[in-house]
């Protein structure tokens, strides 16, 4: 079985949390995971490891370039784990809130293009079946919010937080209450307790376009029950345009076909808005490529990325102390436990500084290289000790190292040394046999 190790927390959800994770195999090899655990407080809860397991089934079922994949299900400090693929980069809700700080709004294209994206992955799931017995899975987000789109730094882009069918948790959801970040995405049939279908998804991802657009939230400082007794919170969306004159009246339409009141009246499925959105993208911006999305990325969240890029740099070279990293980061403080949490937090957090020695792993390598070959090389090893706080640098270790040199190729090239001198004696020799006869007979 595999040992993985995690590291530094990335996200907070509801019932999880996600750590920049580790696994190490042979020959030092390595590789970076994002491993989701259920929250301690509810690692004895049976009823929420059931849920919590049932969507790591189904999201390791999944595989598509804009779904977060999931590879493996671990258990570490008695919590149950998901090991899925790290996506280096912000959701789009820190890339809004950025933009908002900035007074910038997201460019049309970019978030255009974003949206297509999502739909595409959306409609892959929705078409999903059960690789067992090839039955569809009848899978329905039912969160798709800017906090569950995550943009890798190269321009990719991923739907996380896919759960379990409709049948299964959704439609029992026993929080009561949510706050406005979810309510604001949430479609008119979530939100009066109808029946829900696919339609519902592309809803909220209109709605998440719409945001996008808008430089706003839908709705602000408000708390709303799920099935809407707060009159307060109109069911359509504000006209775009009245908020952002300059957008264009096309897609202000398409938006607005995508967040019908009434699901029958949407644009059919994911697909289509995602062929739509493409069609549109090519009008305005032909030569549009995520290249765009990553320079945007660079200028709005480079704070962001290179403290995503140190924490995965920290976490390929931790010490192989596994226990004591993920004491470090499973202990966080929790409320009301008597100061207990914060006690083994910070006594992880200080066995955490032990461990964390740059380079370790990057110096041993190098002390054990070795270097082969076919014909007269050597191989070689660095045996000669180094500075521990120092390691050697790669320009010490050639990458041919003779072995030794051939007795017949010495002889070679002796002999070739001592005809090239002959011949230049000779020429030598030549020419001033040709002075002197030039000199006696032509004088």
């Amino acid at each position: 079985q595999m040992k993985y190790r995690i590291h530094s927390k990335i996200r907070s959800g509801a019932m999880d949390e996600s750590f920049i994770g580790t696994v190490e195999g042979a020959t030092g090899f390595q590789k970076t995971y994002a491993i989701k655990l259920i929250r301690n407080k509810f690692k004895d809860d049976q009823a929420i490891q059931k849920l919590f397991l049932a969507e790591a089934e189904i999201n390791g079922s999944l595989q598509h370039r804009n779904l977060v994949n999931a590879f493996d299900i671990t258990k570490i400090d008695d919590r149950i784990g998901v090991v899925m693929e790290l996506v280096q980069g912000p959701d789009l809700e820190e890339i809004l809130n950025l933009c908002r700080e900035r007074n910038r709004r997201l460019p049309a294209n970019i978030a255009v293009f974003i949206c297509s994206e999502v739909a595409r992955g959306l409609h892959y799931a929705h078409s999903a079946t059960n690789p067992k017995n090839n039955s569809p899975l009848n899978l329905i987000h039912n969160e798709i919010c800017p906090g569950n789109i995550l943009i890798s730094e190269l321009g990719d882009v991923k739907i996380t937080g896919f759960g379990v069918a409709p049948s299964q948790a959704k439609s029992t959801d026993t929080r009561g209450t949510q706050v406005v970040d979810k309510i604001n995405y949430i479609s008119p049939e979530q939100r009066y307790g109808v029946a829900i279908t696919h339609a519902s998804d592309l809803y909220s991802l209109g709605v998440v376009l719409w945001e996008c657009l808008a430089g706003r939230k839908r709705y602000e400082d408000f708390e709303i029950s799920i099935h809407g007794e707060n009159e307060e919170l109109e069911p359509e969306l504000p006209r775009l345009r009245d908020i952002v004159p300059e957008i264009d009246a096309e897609l202000e339409e398409i938006i607005a076909q995508a967040t019908r009141f009434s699901p029958g009246d949407r644009i059919k499925s994911c697909r289509a808005f995602a062929n739509i959105l493409d069609a549109y993208l090519r009008k305005v911006d032909p030569l549009f490529t995520p290249e765009k999305v990553q320079i945007f990325l660079s200028q709005i969240a480079s704070a962001r990325l290179s403290a995503l890029r140190a924490d995965i740099e920290k976490a390929l070279n931790a010490a192989p102390n596994e226990q004591a990293v993920v004491k470090a980061v499973t202990f966080a403080p929790e409320e009301n436990d008597g100061g207990k949490s914060s006690q083994l937090y910070q006594k992880g957090k200080d066995l955490t500084g032990q461990f964390f020695t740059a380079n370790s792993q990057s110096e041993a390598r190098l002390q054990s290289l070795a270097i082969s070959s076919n014909k007269n090389e050597a191989i070689f090893s660095a045996n000669t000790p180094t500075n521990n706080n120092q390691s050697p640098p790669t320009s010490q270790f050639p990458s041919r190292i003779p072995l030794k040199t051939n007795i017949n190729e010495k002889k070679r090239e002796s002999g070739s040394s001592y005809r090239l001198i002959v011949f230049i004696v000779f020429c030598i020799g030549l020419l001033c046999a040709l002075f002197i006869y030039k000199k006696k007979f032509f004088r």
